[in-house]
């Protein structure tokens, strides 16, 4: 609701991601990936997120051109080299449908954004995961949310069926989340 209410950006398609969890920040959705995944089998474009480099110095960033199937990608939206949208979005989901690659989206700082237009529909974006802290400063509390189109059975989805994620950061996200606008 906060995301279709706010009036800088403009979301379409969320109701087609049937699964919903709560995450400890969208750190906790690229860490379910290297674990889903491996480090090395993600695809990742340079100019983001400068975590998978921390993990290892020799990560190998990919590019338009370099792009492979069978390989799920982590993209940025919005892309922090840019603060805007990837230049080459669109290029990027063609190819992923075309290829069949998987794309997660980080969407960590989407609710705070200007002028942003996220068409979920796709067939290749399988997932994205939105933080609370970027809006509401909430980095000590540590709450997000991941949204997958299909039933995903890993710890995240373990941690939220057992009730296991932080029940005060859930109580203080929803607080905020409904005295709030994002915007």
């Amino acid at each position: 609701k906060s995301l279709y209410q706010n009036k800088n950006i403009s979301i379409h398609e969320l109701e087609l991601f049937k699964q919903k969890d709560v995450i400890t920040g969208c750190q906790h959705f690229i860490d379910q990936m290297i674990m889903t995944h491996g480090l090395d089998n993600l695809q990742v474009f340079k100019g983001g997120y400068n975590y998978y480099q921390r993990l290892n110095a020799n990560f190998r960033y990919v590019n338009l051109d370099t792009m492979e199937a069978g390989r799920p990608l982590i993209l940025e939206y919005p892309f922090p080299k840019f603060g805007a949208e990837h230049p080459d979005f669109q290029k990027i989901i063609k190819k992923s449908n075309n290829l069949g690659i998987d794309i997660y989206l980080d969407c960590a700082w989407l609710p705070v954004s200007w002028d942003l237009k996220l068409d979920l529909g796709q067939p290749c974006i399988k997932g994205i995961a939105i933080s609370l802290s970027k809006p509401f400063g909430l980095h000590w509390s540590r709450i997000g949310v991941r949204w997958m189109k299909e039933h995903t059975e890993d710890t995240i989805s373990i941690e939220n069926n057992f009730r296991m994620v932080s029940f005060p950061n859930v109580m203080i996200g929803k607080y905020y989340l409904d005295k709030f606008p994002m915007d």
